[in-house]
């Protein structure tokens, strides 16, 4: 196990065109070397996400991740207006328990807005992410919107 820190220009990172010194040794000894990151970490050469690091190690998304399995989800408020007009929105900023989902199945047609980002100490966004599209699929006609703290979702134009 190794830990590396890159130092040199953000294209060349971010373009993953280098490779740690763990990396390095590994492929000139023939050794398989994978490289663990944490949820939500899984970028791909050309994406990027603005992080905040703070003095204790802990790493925070402060936008959401611009491609990725969940950027389906991440709509502007027009976008989603449009789209699931006339259904009752949820907002949720924790895994819901079982009463929580007997309540929100009954109100009909629902939105749930999961309220993600880095003004949510409960859940990472990964996790509330998940969460919240697990409780949607245990609800009778429900669908999933993510709505980022720090103005992730403002409307453009």
């Amino acid at each position: 196990m190794g830990l590396d820190v890159y130092v040199g220009p953000l294209t060349r990172y971010y373009s993953f065109e280098w490779e740690t010194i763990i990396q390095r040794a590994g492929r000139e000894q023939g050794l398989e070397v994978r490289i663990a990151r944490p949820p939500g970490f899984d970028f791909k050469p050309g994406q990027f996400a603005m992080v905040r690091v703070d003095l204790d190690g802990r790493v925070t998304l402060l936008t959401h991740a611009q491609h990725g399995p969940f950027r389906r989800l991440y709509l502007t408020p027009g976008q989603a207006r449009e789209r699931y007009a006339g259904r009752t929105w949820v907002p949720v900023a924790a895994a819901l328990t079982d009463t929580q989902l007997t309540a929100i199945g009954a109100a009909g047609p629902v939105v749930l807005l999961a309220l993600v980002g880095s003004g949510n100490p409960r859940l990472s966004t990964v996790g509330l992410l998940r969460a919240t599209l697990a409780a949607a699929g245990l609800l009778p006609d429900a669908a999933v919107v993510a709505h980022a703290s720090g103005g992730a979702n403002r409307e453009t134009g």
